[in-house]
Protein backbone atom coordinates (compact mmCIF):
# COMPACT_ATOMS: atom_id res chain seq x y z
CA UNK A 1 0.00 0.00 0.00
CA UNK A 2 1.13 3.58 -0.77
CA UNK A 3 2.80 5.22 2.63
CA UNK A 4 1.29 8.74 3.74
CA UNK A 5 3.49 11.01 5.38
CA UNK A 6 1.54 14.09 7.30
CA UNK A 7 3.64 17.29 8.08
CA UNK A 8 2.26 19.01 11.24
CA UNK A 9 3.50 22.12 12.56
CA UNK A 10 3.45 23.28 14.82
CA UNK A 11 4.16 27.11 16.81
CA UNK A 12 2.28 27.19 20.51
CA UNK A 13 -0.77 25.81 19.29
CA UNK A 14 -0.01 22.75 22.10
CA UNK A 15 -3.56 23.35 23.36
CA UNK A 16 -4.97 22.17 20.12
CA UNK A 17 -2.02 19.38 19.31
CA UNK A 18 -3.48 16.45 20.93
CA UNK A 19 -6.94 16.75 18.64
CA UNK A 20 -4.96 17.07 15.50
CA UNK A 21 -2.46 13.89 15.87
CA UNK A 22 -5.83 12.04 17.83
CA UNK A 23 -7.77 12.53 13.90
CA UNK A 24 -4.46 11.24 12.83
CA UNK A 25 -4.84 8.00 15.09
CA UNK A 26 -8.54 7.93 14.36
CA UNK A 27 -7.58 7.16 10.40
CA UNK A 28 -9.38 3.64 9.02
CA UNK A 29 -6.21 3.39 6.27
CA UNK A 30 -3.06 2.13 8.65
CA UNK A 31 -0.27 2.80 6.39
CA UNK A 32 0.91 6.39 7.36
CA UNK A 33 3.92 8.14 9.08
CA UNK A 34 3.86 11.68 10.77
CA UNK A 35 6.50 14.33 11.60
CA UNK A 36 5.07 16.84 14.26
CA UNK A 37 7.65 20.12 14.18
CA UNK A 38 8.08 22.05 16.56
CA UNK A 39 8.78 25.53 15.16
CA UNK A 40 10.50 27.12 18.44
CA UNK A 41 7.80 26.89 20.50
CA UNK A 42 7.51 28.44 24.55
CA UNK A 43 4.69 26.57 25.27
CA UNK A 44 3.88 22.49 26.22
CA UNK A 45 4.55 21.85 22.61
CA UNK A 46 6.62 18.89 23.29
CA UNK A 47 5.48 17.30 25.75
CA UNK A 48 2.33 16.76 24.04
CA UNK A 49 4.14 15.67 20.80
CA UNK A 50 6.87 13.54 22.50
CA UNK A 51 3.93 11.93 25.00
CA UNK A 52 2.36 10.78 21.34
CA UNK A 53 5.77 9.61 20.08
CA UNK A 54 5.96 6.60 23.23
CA UNK A 55 2.45 5.70 21.93
CA UNK A 56 2.92 4.76 18.02
CA UNK A 57 5.67 4.57 16.46
CA UNK A 58 4.16 6.28 13.57
CA UNK A 59 5.05 9.45 15.07
CA UNK A 60 8.12 11.35 15.01
CA UNK A 61 8.83 14.50 16.24
CA UNK A 62 11.75 17.73 15.48
CA UNK A 63 12.45 20.35 16.33
CA UNK A 64 13.94 23.66 15.27
CA UNK A 65 14.34 27.16 16.00
CA UNK A 66 11.34 29.75 15.05
CA UNK A 67 11.18 30.38 11.66
CA UNK A 68 7.27 30.38 10.57
CA UNK A 69 4.82 28.17 8.93
CA UNK A 70 6.63 27.69 5.32
CA UNK A 71 10.29 26.77 7.21
CA UNK A 72 8.24 24.39 9.64
CA UNK A 73 6.98 22.65 6.50
CA UNK A 74 9.81 22.94 4.52
CA UNK A 75 11.88 20.46 6.93
CA UNK A 76 9.03 18.16 7.22
CA UNK A 77 9.07 17.67 3.43
CA UNK A 78 13.07 16.67 4.10
CA UNK A 79 12.07 13.85 6.57
CA UNK A 80 8.93 12.67 4.66
CA UNK A 81 9.66 9.33 3.01
CA UNK A 82 5.97 8.56 2.13
CA UNK A 83 5.01 8.63 -1.59
CA UNK A 84 1.94 10.68 -0.26
CA UNK A 85 1.63 14.18 1.49
CA UNK A 86 -0.74 15.51 4.29
CA UNK A 87 -0.40 19.04 5.68
CA UNK A 88 -2.16 18.96 8.59
CA UNK A 89 -2.03 22.07 11.13
CA UNK A 90 -2.03 21.87 14.43
CA UNK A 91 -5.30 23.24 15.43
CA UNK A 92 -7.24 21.60 12.46
CA UNK A 93 -8.54 18.08 12.08
CA UNK A 94 -9.49 15.15 9.82
CA UNK A 95 -11.80 13.12 9.54
CA UNK A 96 -11.29 9.21 9.81
CA UNK A 97 -12.34 8.09 6.29
CA UNK A 98 -9.58 10.86 4.21
CA UNK A 99 -6.70 8.39 3.63
CA UNK A 100 -8.78 5.27 2.85
CA UNK A 101 -11.09 7.22 0.56
CA UNK A 102 -8.22 9.06 -1.12
CA UNK A 103 -6.15 5.53 -1.30
CA UNK A 104 -9.42 4.56 -3.53
CA UNK A 105 -8.41 7.05 -6.14
CA UNK A 106 -4.72 6.22 -6.21
CA UNK A 107 -5.74 2.87 -7.17
CA UNK A 108 -7.81 4.19 -9.40
CA UNK A 109 -5.84 6.16 -11.26
CA UNK A 110 -3.48 2.95 -11.46
CA UNK A 111 -0.91 4.88 -8.51
CA UNK A 112 -0.09 7.55 -11.02
CA UNK A 113 2.82 9.71 -9.52
CA UNK A 114 1.09 13.52 -10.71
CA UNK A 115 -2.10 12.96 -8.97
CA UNK A 116 -3.25 16.15 -6.63
CA UNK A 117 -6.50 14.73 -4.40
CA UNK A 118 -8.79 17.48 -2.34
CA UNK A 119 -12.02 17.07 -0.45
CA UNK A 120 -14.94 19.01 1.01
CA UNK A 121 -14.35 20.32 4.59
CA UNK A 122 -16.37 22.25 7.44
CA UNK A 123 -15.29 25.94 9.08
CA UNK A 124 -15.41 24.89 12.89
CA UNK A 125 -15.88 26.97 16.21
CA UNK A 126 -12.28 28.27 17.70
CA UNK A 127 -13.37 26.41 21.41
CA UNK A 128 -14.98 23.10 19.74
CA UNK A 129 -13.82 22.52 16.21
CA UNK A 130 -16.55 19.82 15.96
CA UNK A 131 -19.10 23.01 16.32
CA UNK A 132 -19.82 23.57 12.44
CA UNK A 133 -19.81 27.16 11.51
CA UNK A 134 -21.39 28.45 8.31
CA UNK A 135 -18.85 29.34 5.43
CA UNK A 136 -19.64 31.18 2.86
CA UNK A 137 -16.91 30.63 -0.16
CA UNK A 138 -17.02 28.17 -2.50
CA UNK A 139 -14.95 24.81 -1.36
CA UNK A 140 -14.36 23.07 -4.99
CA UNK A 141 -12.93 24.31 -8.85
CA UNK A 142 -15.73 24.59 -11.16
CA UNK A 143 -14.21 24.05 -13.97
CA UNK A 144 -10.90 21.88 -15.66
CA UNK A 145 -8.69 24.97 -16.30
CA UNK A 146 -7.38 24.33 -12.90
CA UNK A 147 -4.48 27.00 -12.92
CA UNK A 148 -6.36 29.55 -14.29
CA UNK A 149 -9.51 29.31 -11.84
CA UNK A 150 -6.63 29.27 -8.71
CA UNK A 151 -5.53 32.45 -10.15
CA UNK A 152 -8.82 33.89 -10.67
CA UNK A 153 -11.02 32.89 -7.54
CA UNK A 154 -8.53 32.07 -5.17
CA UNK A 155 -9.60 33.64 -1.77
CA UNK A 156 -11.94 35.86 -3.47
CA UNK A 157 -14.45 33.08 -4.54
CA UNK A 158 -12.70 29.87 -3.81
CA UNK A 159 -10.31 29.07 -0.69
CA UNK A 160 -9.69 25.14 0.27
CA UNK A 161 -7.48 24.84 3.16
CA UNK A 162 -4.26 22.78 2.52
CA UNK A 163 -5.18 19.86 4.82
CA UNK A 164 -8.05 19.16 2.44
CA UNK A 165 -5.04 17.98 0.05
CA UNK A 166 -3.01 14.68 -0.75
CA UNK A 167 -0.33 15.17 -3.30
CA UNK A 168 2.42 12.98 -4.60
CA UNK A 169 5.80 13.59 -2.68
CA UNK A 170 7.36 13.48 -6.28
CA UNK A 171 5.88 17.25 -6.54
CA UNK A 172 8.49 18.16 -3.64
CA UNK A 173 11.38 15.32 -4.32
CA UNK A 174 11.66 15.24 -7.86
CA UNK A 175 10.28 18.89 -9.48
CA UNK A 176 11.93 20.14 -6.15
CA UNK A 177 8.88 22.37 -4.77
CA UNK A 178 9.22 24.21 -1.32
CA UNK A 179 6.97 26.56 0.58
CA UNK A 180 8.61 30.09 -0.05
CA UNK A 181 9.81 30.75 3.16
CA UNK A 182 10.34 34.84 2.39
CA UNK A 183 6.72 35.05 2.23
CA UNK A 184 4.91 36.55 5.19
CA UNK A 185 1.54 34.44 4.15
CA UNK A 186 0.32 32.80 1.24
CA UNK A 187 2.60 30.30 1.16
CA UNK A 188 0.39 27.86 0.32
CA UNK A 189 -1.36 29.29 -2.87
CA UNK A 190 2.16 30.05 -3.73
CA UNK A 191 3.22 26.65 -3.54
CA UNK A 192 -0.33 24.98 -5.33
CA UNK A 193 0.77 27.34 -8.24
CA UNK A 194 3.87 25.77 -8.59
CA UNK A 195 2.15 22.64 -8.47
CA UNK A 196 -0.80 23.21 -10.88
CA UNK A 197 1.81 24.87 -13.19
CA UNK A 198 2.60 21.61 -13.63
CA UNK A 199 -0.25 19.97 -15.28
CA UNK A 200 -1.27 17.29 -12.80
CA UNK A 201 -4.18 15.11 -12.92
CA UNK A 202 -6.70 16.29 -10.24
CA UNK A 203 -9.40 14.57 -8.42
CA UNK A 204 -11.86 15.55 -5.95
CA UNK A 205 -13.87 13.90 -3.20
CA UNK A 206 -16.98 15.25 -2.69
CA UNK A 207 -17.04 14.87 0.86
CA UNK A 208 -16.53 17.01 4.13
CA UNK A 209 -13.18 15.33 5.31
CA UNK A 210 -11.29 17.99 7.13
CA UNK A 211 -12.62 19.96 9.67
CA UNK A 212 -11.03 23.82 9.42
CA UNK A 213 -10.62 25.95 12.91
CA UNK A 214 -11.48 29.53 12.99
CA UNK A 215 -9.91 31.86 14.99
CA UNK A 216 -10.98 35.77 15.26
CA UNK A 217 -6.78 36.69 15.90
CA UNK A 218 -5.64 34.21 13.65
CA UNK A 219 -3.34 35.65 10.66
CA UNK A 220 -5.93 35.57 7.81
CA UNK A 221 -8.07 38.12 9.70
CA UNK A 222 -5.07 40.63 9.57
CA UNK A 223 -6.23 42.61 6.87
CA UNK A 224 -2.84 44.60 6.31
CA UNK A 225 -0.42 41.91 6.37
CA UNK A 226 -2.29 39.45 4.28
CA UNK A 227 -3.01 41.99 1.65
CA UNK A 228 1.07 42.62 1.48
CA UNK A 229 1.65 39.15 1.66
CA UNK A 230 -0.64 38.39 -1.46
CA UNK A 231 0.88 41.35 -3.59
CA UNK A 232 4.34 40.15 -2.61
CA UNK A 233 3.28 36.23 -4.12
CA UNK A 234 1.74 38.10 -7.25
CA UNK A 235 4.70 40.42 -7.81
CA UNK A 236 7.07 37.07 -7.93
CA UNK A 237 4.62 34.79 -10.11
CA UNK A 238 4.19 37.67 -12.61
CA UNK A 239 7.96 38.42 -13.00
CA UNK A 240 8.91 34.94 -12.34
CA UNK A 241 8.81 34.22 -16.61
CA UNK A 242 7.00 30.78 -15.95
CA UNK A 243 4.02 31.25 -17.34
CA UNK A 244 2.46 32.45 -20.74
CA UNK A 245 0.86 35.42 -22.04
CA UNK A 246 -1.97 34.88 -21.19
CA UNK A 247 -1.85 33.10 -17.70
CA UNK A 248 0.40 36.44 -16.85
CA UNK A 249 -2.38 38.73 -17.79
CA UNK A 250 -4.63 36.68 -15.32
CA UNK A 251 -1.73 37.32 -12.58
CA UNK A 252 -1.82 41.21 -13.45
CA UNK A 253 -5.52 41.62 -13.58
CA UNK A 254 -5.71 39.77 -10.28
CA UNK A 255 -3.28 41.64 -8.72
CA UNK A 256 -5.11 44.99 -9.49
CA UNK A 257 -8.35 42.64 -7.51
CA UNK A 258 -5.89 42.31 -4.68
CA UNK A 259 -5.15 46.46 -4.82
CA UNK A 260 -8.71 47.07 -4.98
CA UNK A 261 -10.21 44.31 -2.35
CA UNK A 262 -7.21 45.60 0.79
CA UNK A 263 -7.51 49.23 -0.48
CA UNK A 264 -3.55 49.21 -1.17
CA UNK A 265 -3.59 52.67 -2.63
CA UNK A 266 0.39 53.03 -2.25
CA UNK A 267 0.69 50.07 -4.35
CA UNK A 268 -1.08 50.88 -7.57
CA UNK A 269 0.33 52.13 -10.54
CA UNK A 270 -0.99 54.64 -12.58
CA UNK A 271 -2.54 52.26 -15.46
CA UNK A 272 -3.96 50.73 -12.12
CA UNK A 273 -5.69 53.87 -11.11
CA UNK A 274 -6.63 54.55 -13.99
CA UNK A 275 -8.93 51.01 -14.13
CA UNK A 276 -9.99 51.23 -10.51
CA UNK A 277 -10.82 55.07 -11.01
CA UNK A 278 -14.44 54.12 -10.25
CA UNK A 279 -13.39 52.48 -6.46
CA UNK A 280 -10.93 54.96 -6.18
CA UNK A 281 -13.57 57.66 -5.92
CA UNK A 282 -16.14 55.67 -3.45
CA UNK A 283 -12.79 54.73 -1.08
CA UNK A 284 -11.90 58.68 -0.82
CA UNK A 285 -15.14 60.02 -0.15
CA UNK A 286 -16.21 57.53 2.39
CA UNK A 287 -12.53 58.16 3.91
CA UNK A 288 -13.55 62.35 3.95
CA UNK A 289 -16.84 61.42 5.03
CA UNK A 290 -15.37 59.57 8.36
CA UNK A 291 -13.14 61.88 8.74
CA UNK A 292 -15.71 64.61 8.96
CA UNK A 293 -17.40 62.64 11.69
CA UNK A 294 -20.57 62.07 9.06
CA UNK A 295 -19.94 58.25 8.34
CA UNK A 296 -19.00 55.90 10.87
Amino acid sequence: MPSISTIVPCFNQSVYLAEAIESLLGQTYPDWDCIIVNDGSTDDTETVATSFCRKDARIRYTRKSNGGLSSARNMGLRIAKGSWIQFLDADDVIEPTKFEQHFYQIQASNYATNLVMYCDYKYGNHDNIRKEVAGHIDHQFRSKEYLRELIIRWEHELSIPPHCFLMSSRFFIQDGITFDESLPNHEDLDCWLRIFRLNPTIQYIDQKLCLYRLSAGSMSRNMTLMGEGFLQLLDQHIHSGNYSASIRKLLLAKRRRVLKTYNRIDRMALSDKILLIGHLSRYYSKRILQRSGLVP
